[in-house]
């Protein structure tokens, strides 16, 4: 076996690492601890056991409704707990420099949840009494720099909530916020092949996918401006620039590369574009995602459709003359 092994934490260790936290925030007493307190400490599925335990012993008020799930539930230590903590003398842990703390988070560049290392943590607490005859409200701020273990993409991870906010189960719960914010929607295969194979072309699609990044992350307006802009660039690279868009799609056109429709649509993405840039157009999310799909189904055809079907077309044996 390693040496690097990591052995499993025993339950007496986690029952100190609890009471000796509920104690360190002990003059939240009429908060309460959670589960989010300990999150770097315990792990979920064993912190309601070992409130239990603690309860058990009389060293913490444990309040927990019935059937809750893990990590449901609040703690007060009891001066029984107190007294436990300030005799008993103070343990060093020895301290493992190659351990690296890991989470769970959601990739931006994956676009899932993995694995993920915490290269650095910060956490910030604001206290604000509202009610001079109620307890103040604990309002806190967790942020990870994180990279992903699978594809060692680095981002942020910011997790708010406050004490008061409660669900059915006794639990804080607030919101998860990531940046670069991450994809909602994966970027299609044919977009990515052909980012990656043709370097001669690679200013329509990087544009491509700053257009769609921007739309996932809620830029619409930014979207809608990228997609005219996207649009232009395509077409200066095949019928160099012809002046006004409206010469350009002309020209687009008079190449075989759109029909008389596809023009017609096309004119519509740039004038929202034009629109957004000019007279303060807001286009709604539909709205921009319709511009993009016309974009894209336009682009797809003219750079993959295109010479696949040539491709197909003198792969086809000729018909016997009779």
């Amino acid at each position: 076996m390693s040496s690097c092994a990591q052995r499993e934490i025993t339950d007496s260790e986690l029952r100190m690492i609890v009471l000796r936290g509920m104690y360190e925030l002990r003059e939240r007493q009429g908060e309460g601890c959670y589960y989010q307190d300990f999150v770097d400490k315990v792990p979920i599925a064993a912190f309601s056991r070992i409130c239990s335990q603690l309860g058990e012993k009389g060293l913490i008020s444990w309040h927990s409704p019935a059937g809750a799930l893990p990590g449901s539930g609040f703690g007060v230590i009891t001066a029984t707990g107190v007294d436990l903590i300030e005799s008993a003398p103070v343990k060093q842990q020895p301290v493992d420099s190659n351990r690296q703390e890991t989470t769970r988070a959601h990739c931006p560049n994956c676009g899932a949840e993995r694995e993920a290392l915490v290269l650095a943590f910060d956490e910030k607490k604001e206290v604000i009494p509202y009610d001079p005859d109620a307890p103040p409200i604990c309002f806190y701020d967790t942020s990870k720099f994180l990279k992903c273990a699978g594809c060692n993409f680095t981002f942020l991870q910011k997790v708010s909530w406050n004490d008061d906010a409660l669900d059915d189960f006794g639990r804080p719960y607030g919101s998860i916020e990531y940046f670069p914010k991450w994809a909602k929607e994966p970027v299609p295969e044919w977009i990515l092949n052909a980012s990656d194979s043709s370097e001669k072309h690679a200013p329509v699609f990087q544009k491509l996918r700053e257009v769609l990044f921007a739309f996932e992350s809620g830029s619409y307006w930014l979207a809608c401006v990228g997609a005219r802009s996207v649009l232009e660039t395509a077409m200066i690279e095949k019928v160099t620039d012809k002046g006004t868009f409206s010469d350009k799609l002309d020209a687009y056109q008079s190449a075989s590369h759109i029909t008389a429709t596809d023009k017609e649509q096309l004119k519509i993405v740039v004038e929202a574009g034009h629109a957004a840039t000019h007279r303060s157009f807001h286009p709604t999310r539909e709205q921009v995602r319709l511009a993009i799909e016309i974009v894209c189904r336009i682009l797809q055809g003219v750079y993959i459709h295109a010479p696949q079907t040539d491709a197909l077309k003198k792969s086809i044996p000729p018909r016997r003359q009779t």
